[in-house]
């Protein structure tokens, strides 16, 4: 029978004999497995249960302390927070009523003849602001910057300079025609030629005195024109704008 001693002794001594003789060995401690975060840990099931995904890499046999990492991943999810907020802003639309004719010379059909439509512009425009007046703009800003532009379009006949018939209608219509340089004047071309112009008077800016009241109306410098829409039946429309 083995003493107290010497069974104390033996179970200190155990685990140095098993390394010199592994034969001997009948049990091996295994080596700790690392503590897991598990503060950490709860972060990432709540990342996913929140539907975003693989969360960001956090390891959990960092020497960094819980706290710290808990910190990093609620920082990481408050930026992706704020990049996929929605930018609120103010949008207003002004429209115009024009009469206007053309002719599309590559088309196959009767639209290669002169004809007209009843057409209804509209300027879609926005801001993260309002002014002083708690508007994105007032509407007679715009009125004043665009009506001068718009009225040469009423009444007037539009075509191609490649047009065969271009010589005859130049008697007919002199100072109502207006012609484009190799291209058909679809209505998606004229919602281009519009938006060219409102975007260069929104840039330039300044003051609008309306000649009826001499009141002035500032277009300020920082809307955006999102859109021109141009009507050309009840049914059809063409837009040039920002995607």
């Amino acid at each position: 029978m083995t003493s107290p001693s010497s069974r104390l002794r033996n179970s200190l001594d155990g685990p140095m004999e098993m390394q010199k003789n592994p034969a001997r060995a009948r049990y091996v401690k295994p080596e700790t497995p690392p503590i897991r975060l598990r503060r950490t840990t709860s972060l990432v099931r709540l990342w996913r249960i929140a539907g975003r995904g693989k969360p960001p890499s956090v390891s959990l046999r960092s020497t960094v302390s819980p706290q710290a990492q808990a910190r990093r991943l609620c920082h990481h999810q408050l930026s992706i927070h704020n990049l996929q907020s929605p930018l609120m802003i103010y949008r207003v639309c002004k429209s115009f009523e024009i009469e206007n004719g053309h002719m599309l010379s590559k088309h196959p059909g009767r639209c290669r003849l002169p004809h007209g439509h009843s057409r209804r512009v509209d300027l879609v425009i926005s801001a993260d602001r309002l002014d002083e007046n708690d508007m994105v703009c007032d509407f007679k800003a715009l009125k004043l910057a665009v009506e001068d532009y718009l009225d040469q379009y009423d009444h007037a006949l539009m075509v191609n300079s490649d047009d065969q018939i271009l010589d005859s209608l130049k008697e007919q219509y002199r100072d109502r025609l207006i012609v484009l340089e190799s291209t058909d004047p679809t209505t998606e071309v004229l919602a281009e030629r519009i938006f060219r112009f409102v975007e260069r008077q929104i840039k330039d800016g300044g003051a609008l005195t309306d000649p009826k009241t001499g009141n002035s109306y500032t277009l300020p410098t920082y809307l955006t024109l999102e859109r021109v829409r141009v009507t050309e039946t009840s049914s059809s429309w063409a837009e040039y704008g920002t995607g």
